[in-house]
């Protein structure tokens, strides 16, 4: 075997049983990255301490032999990463749309109300708690 295939060889093995890499180690050593970056370039001593910290928590993670509690803190991570990302969708499509459409709250149950613009002077009816009001579009 040549040198590379046994050292490669043996880091499987040693990271038998181990945890791995994962999204939130993943991201983790993105940000670390980054952080050392900005501070190399602006000399910010705390900034890029900051990134080897976090670098060195995503290889604690990696290597950590408790797969059950880091499957738990990834799953948890994916739940608020997806709630984020999805904010961010309906602000984008608020935004795409603002065009065509207004958008009015409920004063009643505060559900959130699409109606088309130009129309004039609409009765918009909530769907969730059916009171009517009159806005202009």
């Amino acid at each position: 075997m040549g040198f590379l295939t046994q050292m490669r060889y043996r880091l499987q093995q040693w990271m038998y049983g181990r945890n791995g890499t994962d999204f939130l180690s993943r991201d983790l050593n993105i940000l670390a990255l980054s952080l050392m970056i900005l501070g190399s370039l602006f000399r910010s001593h705390i900034v890029y301490w900051l990134g080897l910290l976090f670098f060195a928590v995503a290889f604690y993670r990696i290597c950590s032999r408790n797969i059950a509690k880091r499957s738990a803190e990834n799953s948890a991570y994916l739940s608020l990463r997806s709630q984020f990302i999805n904010w961010f969708k309906k602000i984008k499509q608020k935004f795409v749309s603002r065009k065509y459409y207004r958008f009015y709250k409920c004063s009643s149950c505060k559900q959130k109300l699409r109606v088309p613009k130009g129309k004039g002077k609409i009765e918009i009816t909530c769907p969730k708690c059916g009171l009517h009001f009159i806005k202009k579009t």
